[in-house]
């Protein structure tokens, strides 16, 4: 299996309707994952699909968002770099498991 190349795209500015919000902008990467997630458990996992597996993964898109808050005040960094390193962070973990 060959690796494909992940292109991270970098907003030049926060999105508009997000300034003087107190909710946090979560891309849709991290707040959409849930039906990526689910379709990997169908696919990919020996065994087939499992709901309880499944859902266990979708819950940790909450701990993903906190951990990407964290990064974001942290770091003094908007949320949607906090999103795209925080996906660096974690590739760069799964190219060292050789996962991908």
């Amino acid at each position: 299996m060959t690796a494909m190349p992940v292109f991270l795209t970098v907003p030049t500015k926060r999105p508009s309707w997000t300034r003087g919000a107190s909710a946090a902008y979560a891309p849709d990467y991290i707040a959409n994952a849930g039906g990526t997630i689910f379709d990997t458990d169908r696919i990919a996992q020996k065994g087939g699909f499992n709901r309880e597996r499944a859902w266990a993964n979708v819950s940790r898109i909450r701990e993903r968002m906190t951990e990407l808050i964290g990064i974001s005040k942290r770091e003094k960094i908007p949320t949607w770099l906090a999103a795209d390193r925080l996906a660096e962070r974690r590739l760069a973990m799964a190219r060292q498991l050789r996962m991908i």
